[in-house]
């Protein structure tokens, strides 16, 4: 009970100085811990900022001054703390709802502020669910904002940080480098001194810091973890009230002045990710199955012609071969092109929604052709192997559904491990997927895993071309 008693000693302190200069160093000083946990203890434990509470009792007993005695409203002021009469009017006014001067007038209706004790008292006896973990060095990674030791200032920072990362791509790029526990994304209030006072979202995770990130470690130490089901402002406030009132105080725990974490779920639903629905998700899964359908089809192409003769006069035509498989190449990409352009119209009627940047976007459609590339060579060089469409259907089926079938178009890959994990992970489908997912849900991709996919699907797009070129030869030469 020693720091409810040390903290009601800081309350007498400030009840002693109302007319004089109050130093918040010297009240946590006599708290016994620091200005800013002094102010984030007391904001907590009392339901009211530090400022708000010495304004509203100041405001109380400056009422008390002009209303039994002859003193003069400027006067009061100075008395107070106040060398604007503007600054005491605005402060007495949102206090009382009057002017300094109406409060002398007889009758007039007032607002008292005592002054707050502290106790410990019998509260309902309603459980507190917790438990106690001892947990080694953690380190995170995050986006950061300056706070300062005034409590009142950092409410108000505090949710316009959250609401400026939620509305960018810096929270998908969080969201995607947790890969330690806790898996979560998390809000921890770091201090270490006056000018170094900071709010991190961050991850915890093993990976590089991006560019604009910030890393911090936090010492292996024991932590008692209280879990939360409810409305974010009330019930986090009411957590932390009941855990410096009726637990600490029993427990037979100090606390360590460690950064409070906060603990969000938001990394174990795709909702929660910012993927709005399951369209979203799937959207650049279906991108690439657009590609495979648009290149098999125009393997097809191959039988039309060879049916009609088409197929045969262009050989005999004075043309290099290699511009003969390019140019059916390139005409199934355009198609492809044109339905992923109809199919992104489309999805924007079910809430997906873009996030990639020019820079991205640029990235997105060359990852696009990419792969259809690969796949209309892959396809135009079996048409030339198969003797007829049905046959050539039914290759191309089996080929095309168990690979986008065994990729993550359809759902993450996150926890599945063993033989299926492997063969996901082999799959270069999951690879161009996941980089799609990344700039068209997100905005965002980690150079490795961009350059990885650029440069495999860069040499399968030129395998491809050049099997499809040596499948035309061998036709030619037949």
């Amino acid at each position: 009970m020693e720091w409810l008693k040390n903290l009601s000693n800081a309350i007498e302190y400030i009840e002693s100085h109302l007319d004089t200069e109050i130093s918040y160093e010297e009240a946590a000083r006599i708290a016994c811990c620091s200005t800013y946990y002094f102010q984030r203890l007391f904001s907590y434990v009392a339901g009211i900022s530090l400022s708000e509470y010495i304004r509203k009792r100041r405001m109380s007993q400056a009422a008390f001054e002009l209303q039994r005695t002859d003193k003069k409203v400027l006067d009061v002021a100075f008395e107070y703390g106040y060398t604007s009469p503007t600054a005491f009017n605005r402060a007495f006014q949102s206090v009382h709802g009057i002017t300094p001067a109406a409060a002398k007038n007889q009758g007039i209706t007032l607002n008292a502020y005592p002054p707050i004790r502290f106790s410990v008292s019998v509260t309902g006896g309603s459980a507190m669910s917790y438990h106690i973990v001892n947990k080694p060095i953690m380190r995170f990674v995050g986006i950061r904002t300056p706070m300062i030791e005034d409590m009142e200032e950092n409410q108000r920072i505090v949710p316009e940080f959250w609401e400026h990362t939620l509305s960018n791509n810096q929270f998908m790029q969080l969201c995607q480098m947790g890969d330690e526990l806790p898996n979560k994304i998390l809000g921890i209030s770091v201090y270490q001194d006056p000018e170094n006072i900071f709010y991190y979202i961050a991850s915890a995770t093993k990976q590089e810091v991006p560019v604009g990130m910030f890393e911090f470690e936090i010492p292996a130490t024991t932590w008692v973890v209280f879990e939360n089901d409810g409305c974010f402002k009330e019930n986090v406030q009411s957590i932390f009230r009941r855990f410096y009132t009726e637990w600490l105080p029993f427990s037979g725990y100090e606390y360590a002045g460690f950064p409070d974490i906060e603990v969000y779920p938001v990394l174990e639903t795709m909702e929660s990710t910012g993927i709005e629905n399951y369209t979203a998700f799937i959207f650049p899964g279906l991108v690439v199955l657009v590609s495979f359908s648009v290149c098999s089809s125009g393997g097809i192409m191959n039988y039309l012609m060879k049916s009609d003769g088409s197929f045969y006069r262009i050989l005999i035509a004075p043309i290099r071969r290699s511009a003969i498989v390019l140019g059916q190449l390139l005409e199934t990409i355009l198609c492809t092109f044109l339905e992923i352009s109809i199919m992104g119209v489309v999805s924007l009627l079910f809430s997906v929604r873009i996030a990639a940047g020019i820079g991205e976007f640029g990235i997105i459609l060359l990852l696009i052709f990419l792969t259809a590339f690969f796949m209309s060579g892959l396809a135009y060089g079996i048409s030339l192997i198969l003797p007829n469409e049905v046959v050539y259907e039914t290759v191309m089926n089996a080929i095309v559904l168990p690979v986008f079938f065994l990729s993550t178009a359809l759902f993450p890959a996150n926890e599945i491990d063993g033989v299926l994990g492997t063969i996901i992970n082999l799959n270069p489908f999951t690879h161009v997927i996941n980089a799609l997912r990344s700039l068209i849900l997100y905005g965002y991709i980690e150079c490795g895993e961009l350059f990885f996919v650029i440069i495999l699907f860069t040499f399968m797009a030129g395998s491809s071309f050049v099997w499809a070129l040596h499948r035309l030869k061998k036709e030619t030469a037949l």
